[in-house]
């Protein structure tokens, strides 16, 4: 972990900052962020990220941003950043605000700014079925939607035929469905923008930025990029490949 006597603090934070977490959102509140080099040097592209560092030395970035570049002798004052909010697992989390800026291949820590107080994730305690009757026997890992499909007619007459499967009127060979898997993944850093759009729920202005700040060193570096969130990262690892 990179303490704050360390760092260069040419890009920092001053006065006061703060978070507020409601569900799956996050508001950080920055007085300031100046840069204070020289009138005629600007800065790289600056990412503002709230991360979350555990007792054994590892951490989470929790929500993350892009802000653009800044000139030296300005700041940006009274900023307020909307972000989605990750939450991290159970224990207890040192709460960090950092300033990243990108130096052409990778993203630097130029100023970072611990919350006094721990956030704290408690274990979640199962319940028995004694102890909950109307408990279900498995807990679901995920939320399924529902869908549009209708619900097939209860049958009112005593007597109900057997439903007959009907046949696939285009059934893929093996050949076709091993010609499907094999279709090579978009690459983030070298695809063209219509390759981009390609993948199923990417929106176009994600796009844009992708190519504008690419090329991307890892998948970390992605999730910097502005409009980008832990669910929409989801769907381009599985749409996408980075090189």
């Amino acid at each position: 972990m990179t303490t704050n006597n360390e760092l260069s603090r040419d890009i920092a934070f001053s006065g006061h900052y703060s978070y507020k977490i409601q569900d799956d959102r996050v508001v950080l509140c920055i007085s300031q962020i100046t840069n204070h080099r020289p009138l005629d040097n600007i800065s790289g592209t600056l990412a503002i990220e709230l991360r979350g560092y555990h007792t054994d030395g590892h951490y989470l970035v929790l929500a993350s941003t892009t802000i653009g570049q800044l000139t030296g002798q300005h700041l940006l004052a009274d900023c307020h950043y909307d972000l989605v909010f990750q939450m991290p697992p159970a224990g207890s989390w040192q709460l960090a605000l950092e300033v990243h800026e990108w130096e052409g291949e990778q993203y630097v820590l130029m100023d970072q700014q611990f919350f006094e107080r721990p956030y704290y994730i408690p274990e979640a305690v199962p319940c028995s079925a004694e102890e909950s009757p109307s408990a279900p026997t498995a807990a679901l890992k995920e939320e399924i939607p529902l869908t549009d499909a209708p619900v097939d007619q209860i049958n009112t007459k005593s007597e109900s035929k057997p439903a007959i499967p009907k046949a696939s009127k285009n059934p893929k060979t093996s050949t076709e469905k091993k010609a499907t898997e094999k279709k090579a993944k978009a690459s983030i850093n070298k695809s063209s923008q219509e390759e981009l759009l390609n993948v199923k729920g990417i929106p176009k202005k994600v796009v844009n930025e992708m190519i504008e700040q690419r090329p991307f060193s890892s998948w970390e570096a992605v999730l910097l990029i502005k409009g980008m969130g832990p669910k929409l990262l989801k769907k381009l690892r599985n749409g996408l490949k980075l090189n």
